[in-house]
C-alpha cells in the first residue's frame, strides 16, 4: 500500500512534468512497485545522493486516478409527482391525551370518597394514594381572575445522586422549603386522603374524599 508521503512525492513528479531527483530513501518503495524508473547515471547537481527518476505510466496513472464518488439514482418524477400553485395547510395541532388516573377523583362529588384496601401489592395505601392526590388537586387548580401575585412555599423531596430520596436520622424522607412568588390560583376541586383502621365499612386502608 502506497504511504502518503510516496503520493506525494509522485504529484511532485507529476507536477514537474513527471520527472525529478530522488534519494534512495525517497524513491526505493516507488521503484519496487514500478511507478517510477531510476537512472543512477544521472546525478542530481544539487545532492549527490540525488538520482534521475521518471514517473512510469503507472505513476502517472496512480497520480491523476480520481476518487470515484457515489452518485444516488435520480429519484422517478412518477414517484414524486411536481405540483404547483398547491396552498400551504394550515398546521394540525396534534391533541394529546390528557393524563387519567386509576382513581376515581373526577366521579366523586362532594362529600362522597372511595376507598384504597391494603393488599399485598399495596401494603401502605395511604402512602401511596398521597401523591395521586396531590397530583388531582393541582389538576383542579385554575389561575384568579384578579392576577394577583402571591407568595407560595412548597416542599420538594431531596434525591442523592442517583436520584434516590434521601433519608434523614429518623430514616424519614428529606424535604427542602421552597419560596417562591408566583399567580394566585383558586382551588375548583379539593381532595383529601385519610388513614382508616377497621372502623371504615371496607376495612384498613385509605378513604380519598372530595371535601370542595
Amino acid at each position: 500500500m502506497i504511504s502518503s508521503t510516496d503520493k506525494l512525492t509522485l504529484a511532485t513528479l507529476r507536477a514537474n512534468a513527471n520527472v525529478g531527483y530522488l534519494t534512495a530513501e525517497q524513491g526505493s518503495n516507488l521503484a519496487s512497485e514500478g511507478f517510477i524508473l531510476v537512472n543512477p547515471a544521472v546525478v542530481s547537481p544539487d545532492n549527490p545522493h540525488a538520482f534521475f527518476c521518471q514517473l512510469t505510466q503507472t505513476g502517472i496513472d496512480t497520480v491523476d486516478e480520481k476518487e470515484t464518488k457515489f452518485t444516488p439514482e435520480p429519484i422517478s418524477m412518477s414517484q414524486f409527482p411536481i405540483s404547483a400553485d398547491v396552498p400551504v395547510p394550515v398546521k394540525i395541532k396534534r391533541e394529546s391525551s390528557p393524563k387519567t388516573s386509576k382513581y376515581p377523583f373526577d366521579l366523586l362529588e362532594i362529600n362522597q370518597s372511595f376507598h384504597v384496601p391494603v393488599s399485598d401489592e399495596c401494603p401502605e395505601p395511604w402512602k401511596t394514594v398521597a401523591s395521586n392526590v396531590g397530583a388531582a388537586n393541582r389538576r383542579y387548580e385554575e389561575p384568579d381572575p384578579s392576577g394577583e401575585i402571591v407568595a407560595t412555599t412548597r416542599r420538594k423531596l431531596v434525591k442523592d445522586a442517583d436520584g434516590k430520596p434521601v433519608k434523614g436520622a429518623d430514616n424519614k424522607r428529606v424535604y427542602e422549603v421552597i419560596s417562591t412568588q408566583e399567580p394566585k390560583k383558586i382551588q375548583t376541586r379539593k381532595f383529601i386522603g385519610r388513614r382508616v383502621d377497621t372502623d371504615d365499612p371496607n376495612g384498613p386502608g385509605c378513604r380519598v374524599f372530595r371535601i370542595l
